[in-house]
């Protein structure tokens, strides 16, 4: 099985905004809320996560190599619905899957 990574308050807290960036997951119709690049780095610098100054940067190398930024888009969102299975699992009182776990373990090793 795949260990848990200790987390502070804060990191939890963030780590369950990121998780909220999509409405009705397991619905019909999710509501995305991160549906560019642009999105994701407005939510990171919205969050304190990025400085307006390093959210700027991030931008303007996204226009200068948008297939990367589609990338980074991609890998994000695959992160963020782990995350999201892993709150709902420790809601539910269940231990996580290992293939969640894997996502952010490897995301988080980067």
């Amino acid at each position: 099985m795949t260990e848990m990574v200790e987390q502070s308050p804060a990191e939890r807290e963030l780590g369950l905004s990121f998780a909220n960036t999509a409405e009705w997951h397991s619905s019909e119709h999710p509501k995305e809320k991160l549906e560019t690049y642009r999105d994701l780095v407005e939510w990171a610098s919205t969050s304190g996560i990025l400085s307006q100054k390093e959210a700027q940067e991030l931008i303007r190398k996204a226009k200068k190599d948008p297939s990367r930024a589609k990338s980074v888009l991609k890998r994000t969102l695959e992160l963020r619905e782990s995350l999201y299975r892993v709150f709902s699992d420790a809601a539910k009182g269940n231990l996580p899957a290992e293939t969640d776990m894997a996502v952010i373990n490897r995301n988080f090793l980067l």
